[in-house]
């Protein structure tokens, strides 16, 4: 009987049918069965799909880029281009021919001349540039975006050519319509790509939903795709900076998605590598994260940041949709963090941040810490807590050390002869504060000090220090005798003997460290 080696293929049911990325098919997570159990069903947020209610249109189409930016521009464009023949048409009447012939020409010329002073003041009303035509020319009607004139537009004869409120596309084609009837090339609206982009995007709000999505295969897909199915750059995109991190985004069972779709499906584009139907387009989308409140002890939702920028409108209705399915504080993450909120909110634990490498953990906009981060944090907070009084050791024992050598050096203690000379020659190399200093972190380095993880209170902790520092002063001599040795002949001219100097300075060390112990029990 032959066996048939089979290679291994996706066998997760996440993605049945569907065609993965590589950093997803070769994980060794994703070649067996995967169940993801997202937490958001138990708080009243399981996959949902609801109609967006909003008094505008959903992309921010005041802003560069957009399509009804790209409206505006191509009309002022054509008519830019339509004024300089209109202007060459009129001057070739005026300067190239002869008096009989410009006379006869007279009232086509005359047209011409009023036409171009009518496009030159109608551009005026078109540019997207201008920040009053953004404000004054956009309008919403039936849900709708609506182009509108923004002022009364005359003609050289004084009679009002175009009406303040009047359809820009209708003035811009009678425009048109005119320069057909004097011979100037004039290119038709409804030919150019931004028309058709208008158009097609142009849809009533009643199209537009919000979707959460989080658990299953659909939750899954959804996250997978959220920086595919877009018309902007994104650095969690297959091709981008941190596609990886999208897999820690789908495994997490408290992070899901929300977005606004209008309903189309996504289409080819750079950006998304050429790769179309992936799902209905994301008009803005934000990750969502079930999280803990430390002020409260109670869980909330946060929302990380708005893709591709946010729209407050936009962002109101995704709260509210959530705020409508649970009774969980909600916050949006940029908003609590300029707040503070978010330095007492944290992730919960889960094992997945341990089955993962942590270049594919969730990506965080708005970093969040994880219960594990935050017990770190603690501990290292209590460390600094409790060690606090270490501090004041070091550096007095140096003033302490100092102030002996000081009296020493002018006189005033009785020492052996030996040591005398050699703190004397110091001083004539360096000051003392200096050498004390490296003296003290050489001794307090080879002492092996007491955990203070188990104390809660930094005198008790101090007190359990200085008296290790008595018990082991034999070891911690031993130890730090070759660097204290280094540090004299660094700083003196004078060859001493043995270890006379450093015994000395030790038994500086223990003398204060008695004195603190005494401090301690008064």
């Amino acid at each position: 009987m032959t066996t048939t080696k089979k290679t291994q293929n996706l066998t997760t049911e996440l993605f049945a049918g569907k065609v993965v990325p590589d950093f997803i098919k070769a994980h060794a997570v994703f070649k067996k069965p995967v169940n993801v159990q997202k937490v958001f069903s138990s708080i009243g947020m399981p996959n949902y799909r609801e109609k967006a209610n909003l008094d505008k249109c959903l992309m921010d189409i005041k802003k560069e880029g957009t399509y009804v930016w790209n409206m505006l521009k191509i009309m002022h464009d054509i008519l830019g281009r339509c004024k300089t023949d209109i202007a060459d048409k009129a001057d070739k009447f005026q300067y190239l021919l002869t008096r009989d012939e410009r006379e006869k020409q007279r009232g086509s010329m005359n047209e011409l001349y009023s036409l171009c002073s009518l496009v030159n003041e109608f551009m005026t009303c078109i540019d997207p540039h201008s920040k009053e035509v953004m404000d004054e020319a956009i309008k919403t009607e039936d849900s709708k975006i609506s182009l509108r004139v923004m002022k009364d537009i005359s003609n050289t004869n004084g009679k009002i050519a175009f009406r303040k409120g009047e359809a820009l596309f209708r003035a811009f084609g009678k425009i048109g319509e005119k320069c057909g009837t004097l011979g100037v090339p004039f290119t038709a609206l409804d030919t150019t790509d931004q028309f058709k982009v208008f158009s097609k995007e142009n849809i009533p709000n009643k199209e537009f939903a919000i979707v959460f999505s989080a658990g299953g295969q659909e939750g899954a897909w959804d996250i997978l795709t959220m920086s595919m199915r877009a018309q902007w750059h994104s650095c969690q995109r297959w091709e981008g900076e941190y596609p990886r991190c999208l897999i820690g985004s789908i495994l997490s069972k408290f992070v899901g998605v929300m977005y606004l779709t209008s309903g189309v499906m996504n289409d080819a584009t750079e950006k998304n590598g050429n790769r179309a139907n992936l799902g209905t387009k994301m008009m803005r989308r934000s990750v969502v994260r079930y999280a803990i409140d430390a002020d409260d002890n109670k869980p909330c939702i946060v929302i990380d940041k708005m893709y591709p920028d946010l729209d407050k409108d936009i962002l109101k209705a995704f709260m509210e949709s959530i705020k409508a399915r649970t009774k969980l504080a909600v916050y949006y993450a940029p908003d609590a963090a300029n707040a503070n909120i978010m330095r007492h909110v944290y992730m919960p634990s889960e094992q997945i941040r341990e089955e993962v490498m942590e270049r594919e953990w969730s990506y965080q906009d708005t970093p969040i810490k994880s219960k594990t981060d935050l017990y770190a944090l603690l501990l290292n907070f209590n460390r600094d807590e409790v060690e606090r009084e270490l501090k004041g050791f070091r550096v007095n024992l140096s003033l302490f050390m100092a102030r002996k050598f000081e009296d020493i050096y002018s006189g005033g203690v009785s020492i052996d002869s030996e040591v005398k000379k050699t703190i004397n020659n110091i001083r004539m190399n360096t000051s003392f504060t200096p050498f004390c200093d490296n003296a003290v972190s050489y001794i307090i380095a080879a002492f092996t000090a007491p955990q203070s993880v188990d104390f809660l209170h930094s005198r008790i902790y101090y007190r359990k220090y200085l008296m290790d520092f008595l018990l082991n002063r034999k070891k911690t001599i031993g130890a730090c005798t070759d660097s204290v040795n280094t540090l004299i002949a660094q700083n003196s001219s004078r060859a001493h003997a043995g270890n006379a100097l450093v015994e000395y300075i030790f038994s500086i060390a223990i003398e204060f460290t008695k004195s603190e112990i005494k401090r301690c029990i008064n």
